[in-house]
């Protein structure tokens, strides 16, 4: 699949660290070139971040992942209710299950679904996917038993995992109205206070959709306590934390768990969001459920909605609100386009809107990379890369990184893997990072001038090529 690459080299734009020039003769000693990069303030797409598109689909009636998602990441879209473009590369893909609430999934619909994430892959496109059952927040409540649901999981199974390439994130869904977790009296008793065999029986269906998934996804949960009692039984308390850098990236639960906020700015407690289930809320219960989300977010995945308007909580910084502080503290990657429009247009108004778009989630920018000029085939050179991550988030899925020299004549490519001592995830807003390494040249290097491109692949050989990460930086003679 490398061969993609030439057909994408403009969209990349992987940045160009210097020209090498290889000869015959041995070097006597060794020089290095110091190159220096300039910030670019453009908005353009990148994989797994930014707004996202909604779109849904029933099994009752079924209807089609757009066809123009390709435009949409370089164009951009304008919702009908908004006053901005986004360049979107990620969509949220709900499948409502509602014909099947007390049957399995027919496997025609399991092909319909797979047929989805296939339209989705053609497209370059990412997916943050969910699966529930009903919107109405009245009862009586059309939802499946917990039994049915977990055969439902075991069924979409196979589909999860074929499809883990373009698959971003999975959120939990499958319980409540709009499969949020609410609005359900299979999960919670009177709708009120969860009772421990509540939260055991949520856990049940939070580990049913882990084993599922391929261990290098995540599962969005819809409130912070959720993760809490996921992790360590149903007394824990509110003022539960975990240390979230000592299990990172080793596939378990506490590192495959992140959160998603759909009421983001609504009210004290983001309609919910950080409320105690246990019993009344108090304000100690919402900071102390505001500083483990803060906490459990910065190595796991984030992101959600607008919900209502409720200023001045939900204005810019600058016009004393929290959006854009609350989008840092709590390591938003993605939030819908289209919802909540008054909430979000508001943010264009008061001036902050492209400045939230450039950074949710990762935005890496070279500063500085230090090579030598001159090398010979077989050579071991020593390169030293600095960059740093103004977004809000780090990368939350697997990342390849590579350099690849490109012969400045033939365009023949060379590739070095840098991954397996770099992992972009650790990449955290806010602080540089130095990327080191010893490259070894191959004998056979064509003689020639070479450019030094850093590229940040898909993992998947599906996509590589395609949903490739861009640097904020341009070159500048040093």
């Amino acid at each position: 699949m490398r061969s993609t690459l030439e057909y994408h080299t403009q969209f990349i734009h992987a940045l160009l660290c210097l020209a090498i020039a290889l000869g015959a003769a041995s070097s006597q000693g060794q020089t290095f070139v110091t190159n220096t990069y300039t910030v670019s303030a453009e908005d353009f797409a990148n994989p797994e971040r930014g707004f996202y598109l909604h779109t849904e689909t029933r099994a009752s009636a079924p209807s089609p992942v757009p066809a123009n998602l390709a435009n949409l990441r370089i164009n951009g879209s304008r919702d009908p209710n908004n006053a901005y473009v986004a360049r979107i590369s990620l969509l949220l893909r709900v499948f409502y299950l509602d014909l099947f609430t007390n049957a399995p999934i027919s496997s025609n619909h399991l092909n319909t679904i797979d047929a989805d994430f296939a339209s989705i892959r053609n497209q370059g496109a990412k997916a943050i996917v969910r699966f529930a059952y009903f919107q109405s927040p009245n009862r009586p409540f059309p939802e499946p038993t917990k039994a049915r649901i977990l055969e439902h999981i075991g069924q979409l199974a196979p589909v999860l995992r074929n499809n883990r390439d373009v698959i971003a994130v999975l959120q939990q869904g499958f319980i409540g109205a709009w499969g949020e977790g609410y609005y359900t009296d299979v999960f919670s008793t009177a709708g009120q206070t969860f009772t421990a065999q509540n939260w055991r029986d949520r856990s049940d269906v939070i580990q049913a959709l882990l084993n599922a998934l391929p261990r290098e996804r995540m599962v969005q949960l819809r409130v912070p306590q959720q993760r809490q009692k996921f992790l360590y039984g149903p007394t824990a308390s509110t003022s539960t934390n975990d240390n979230s850098t000592s299990i990172l990236f080793d596939g378990s639960a506490a590192a495959r768990l992140g959160l998603h906020n759909d009421c983001f700015l609504a009210d004290a407690t983001d309609a919910g969001t950080f409320s105690d289930y246990d019993g009344a809320t108090d304000s100690q219960d919402t900071a102390q459920l505001r500083n483990y989300m803060a906490q459990a977010t910065r190595f796991t995945v984030m992101g959600g909605e607008t919900c209502v308007e409720n200023a001045p909580a939900d204005n810019c910084s600058a016009n004393g609100g929290r959006a854009d502080g609350d989008l840092g503290l709590f390591h938003y990657s993605f939030l819908n386009q289209g919802y909540n429009a008054n909430v979000n247009d508001d943010w264009v108004a008061q001036g902050c809107m492209e400045d939230i778009k450039r950074r949710l989630g990762y935005r890496l920018e070279l500063i500085e990379s230090v090579l030598p000029p001159d090398v010979q085939p077989g050579q071991s050179i020593p390169l030293r890369l600095e960059l740093r991550n103004t977004g809000y988030a780090a990368p939350f899925n697997p990342r390849g990184l590579e350099l690849i020299l490109r012969h400045t004549n033939s365009g023949q490519r060379f590739f070095a893997e840098l991954s397996r001592d770099n992992d972009a995830r650790r990449w955290l807003p806010g602080t540089n990072h130095l990327l080191l390494a010893s490259l070894s040249l191959p004998t056979n290097l064509p003689a020639g001038g070479y450019e030094c491109l850093l590229h940040l692949p898909d993992p998947a050989p599906s996509l590589y090529g395609l949903a490739i990460i861009r640097f904020a930086s341009r070159t500048r003679p040093h």
